[in-house]
């Protein structure tokens, strides 16, 4: 039961990681771009730019939690201070000016989203660390990502659902919803960032499991030097280029769905386009969280790599059936291509971490040297480096496109034709590659060594 409860308490920081990581993408064109008329050039900086910034900050963190010793351990302060400070800021973008220019309103969204996934990187980093340092248990492990991944599926319901609390009647208009919405989020966000620290332990405070003498100091690493050894290391330069492609093809034309609904299936209705987001957001959400055992299963069953496989296939062809799901006719059987895409995201996100603990394992085993916060903050990078490229170009996918909301619904034909087939087949694409680049993906290449034996005290 005691472990049960950790399993789950430390699952809750998936909530806050994931709400954190994408309500901001999810809203910033529906609100800053449609609503207060923001280019989407600008709202493209604004998602991009502190997510190079964190390209560069990340792997500080990481170290500076390796290197860290107190009494609550390496990573439990980060994540409540992190976690805290990320709720105040994530509430205090939504709070723009209503009188301001779309050119200071854009302003405002990238200074405001700077500070935000700054804040948001002191949390991030060293809960993805500690997610190592919970269990070495294989089986454990996965357990352990299936609680994470199912809880933050289970936070993706709200966050479907936020657009459409905005367009309701009780608030004066968008500015005034997306206000109170985002505020009362932000402490959904703030008390789950908080739990992990609380409930589950952290056990390398106990003891050291794999190499080191319980009596013995931690070897302390450098950001620098350490960090280009670990980039050396032909596995975790396959996983890393697996996540870059994985974010890549997601993200690059995630933000293309909202104006596909919004002006090819309702023709311009927001608050219809609101309710489907939530009604389709909610059930393959569910799904998402049934999924998760069953990816645990499968992956102690089968390996996980041929659990990922099949379910990123899976997941593919959901992606591309988006071309016929996705209509005036029939748009709730949008839900269908969502749920089979759920399969291939939940599989991903629950094994990734798994592939990286075990990269991680092997590589203590073979140096004594511990640093999950590195290893996680380079794993992150990936991440950051695909979320990055891929936000700063949503705007010029729209120029591509020859998108503007401007234009007639007749104008707005042949450019929603173009983004429904970028829609369809870059996700797709990027989970084929994906998929490739883990397949080679091999921890044991790293050859472990024996334990070290403690020493004799002087």
């Amino acid at each position: 039961m005691k472990k049960l409860l950790e399993r789950w308490g430390f699952g809750m920081g998936g909530v806050a990681e994931n709400s954190m990581q994408n309500t901001l993408p999810t809203l910033a064109n529906p609100i800053f771009n449609v609503a207060f008329g923001v280019s989407p050039v600008l709202v493209g900086i604004a998602m991009s730019l502190p997510r190079f910034w964190e390209i560069l900050l990340d792997p500080w963190i990481g170290t500076v939690s390796d290197n860290t010793a107190s009494s609550w351990g390496r990573r439990r302060p980060f994540i409540i201070i992190g976690g805290v400070i990320s709720a105040v800021l994530f509430a205090a973008i939504w709070w723009v000016p209503v009188g301001w220019s779309p050119e200071a309103k854009g302003w405002w969204l990238i200074v405001s989203a700077f500070l935000f996934y700054t804040a948001y990187s002191f949390f991030a980093v060293p809960y993805a660390a500690f997610a190592l340092e919970v269990t070495q248990d294989d089986g454990e492990r996965i357990q352990l990502m299936a609680a994470r991944t199912a809880l933050a599926n289970a936070s993706a319901i709200g966050i479907n659902w936020l657009y459409w609390l905005t367009q309701l009647d009780w608030f004066s208009g968008t500015a005034q919803g997306i206000r109170w919405v985002g505020t009362a989020f932000a402490v959904v966000i703030g008390l789950a960032a908080i739990i992990p620290a609380l409930i589950t332990r952290e056990q390398r405070m106990e003891t050291d499991r794999i190499t080191l003498p319980v009596a013995a100091p931690v070897p302390k690493i450098s950001v620098f030097a350490s960090g280009w050894e670990l980039i050396k290391l032909r596995p975790l330069q396959w996983m890393l280029a697996s996540m870059l492609l994985f974010i890549v093809g997601f993200t690059l034309v995630s933000h293309l769905g909202f104006y596909i609904l919004l002006y090819y299936a309702y023709h311009g209705d927001s608050q219809q386009v609101g309710l489907l987001s939530g009604v389709s957001g909610t059930i393959t959400s569910i799904v998402a969280v049934l999924i998760c055992p069953l990816v645990a299963f499968a992956a102690n069953r089968i390996g996980k790599t041929k659990a990922l496989m099949f379910f990123l296939a899976v997941g593919g062809i959901g992606s591309l059936s988006f071309w016929w799901s996705m209509n005036p006719h029939q748009p709730y059987w949008v839900i269908t291509s969502s749920v089979a895409v759920a399969f291939g995201l939940s599989a991903y996100w629950t094994t990734m971490p798994a592939f990286l603990g075990d990269i991680s394992d092997a590589y203590e085993r073979k140096t004594g040297i511990v640093c999950q916060g590195l290893f996680t903050a380079i794993y992150g990078i990936a991440a950051k480096i695909g979320v990055s490229v891929s936000f700063l170009l949503t705007g010029y996918t729209l120029i591509f496109c020859r998108f503007d909301v401007k234009q007639t619904l007749e104008e707005m034909a042949d450019p929603l034709t173009l983004m429904r087939v970028l829609f369809c087949i870059v996700p797709a694409l990027g989970m084929a590659l994906a998929a490739f680049s883990i397949w080679k993906c091999r921890p044991g290449e790293i050859a472990p060594m024996t334990r070290l034996d403690p020493q004799p005290s002087a």
